[in-house]
């Protein structure tokens, strides 16, 4: 299984249902340290100590992990990062050509 931390639509049931079948299990946490922005008309993280995205983490299985990587489409990247509960989870965030992270610095 997949832990998913969702700050967009995925956070949605109703596109959830549209993409899975099914709507998961979702529960609250937090991604601290950034903040939303948006990237064309999409929506991104960037680095912020001052701030966090609240979101929600749910599971999905390896089947359900390629539909909703179809659904982000070749705009969005997957990367794992700890979540405030101690959760790692994918988080789906724009990557350009600089890196969104700190820690993902060369």
């Amino acid at each position: 299984m997949h832990k998913i931390f969702a700050y967009g639509t995925l956070t949605k049931p109703a596109i959830l249902e549209s993409i899975l079948g099914r709507v998961p299990t979702m529960a609250d946490d937090e991604l601290q340290n950034y903040s939303i922005s948006s990237y064309n008309e999409y929506l991104n993280l960037t680095y912020n100590q001052a701030s966090k995205v609240y979101g929600k983490v749910f599971e999905v299985d390896d089947k359900e992990l390629k539909l909703i990587d179809k659904y982000e489409g070749f705009e969005y990247s997957r990367i794992g990062r700890k979540l405030k509960s101690g959760t790692t989870a994918n988080v789906y965030l724009v990557l350009m050509h600089k890196p969104i992270f700190p820690e993902d610095k060369a």
